[in-house]
């Protein structure tokens, strides 16, 4: 699942790695992005691979089980980010992964960290913590189970 994916920057690659019997959840509470996510997947020929989901709110609204989730520069423009962590918690698999990474221009390490501790509080815990450009990026998996 890409939440938040935008305009599908990596929503596309995603489902060119999943292959033909894959799927990925493009969740985006904005219609347009989601339009624009297919019509840039019917040009790469993987339209049948990604689900277009629109958000409602602060609600998610995916049900489907997911083994790996993206958040990409967008948990800091969620407003209730303990509903968002524990959705996204709620749907993924125990061997799941998600990579959350957020804009070092508008997140500060502070608040990074405070993210991270919500999601430790929803039941994540964080196994590594990568360099990706201009980003603070953490990989977490569920605990328990």
């Amino acid at each position: 699942m890409d939440v938040g994916p935008g305009m599908g920057y990596f929503s596309i690659p995603m489902a060119q790695l999943v292959g033909p019997s894959g799927k990925v959840i493009a969740a985006d509470l904005q219609k347009h992005m989601l339009d624009a996510i297919y019509r840039r997947a019917v040009r790469v020929g993987v339209q049948d691979r990604i689900i277009l989901h629109q958000t409602q709110g602060d609600d998610l609204g995916v049900t489907q089980t997911i083994d790996f989730c993206l958040a990409f520069w967008m948990v800091h423009e969620v407003r209730n980010r303990r509903r968002l962590l524990s959705q996204i918690a709620s749907i993924l698999k125990y061997d799941g992964t998600f990579l959350v990474a957020e804009p070092k221009v508008h997140v500060s390490k502070v608040n990074f960290n405070a993210t991270l501790s919500l999601a430790q509080e929803v039941g994540f815990q964080v196994v590594d913590q990568p360099k990706i450009f201009l980003s603070n990026v953490a990989i977490l998996k569920k605990r328990g189970n």
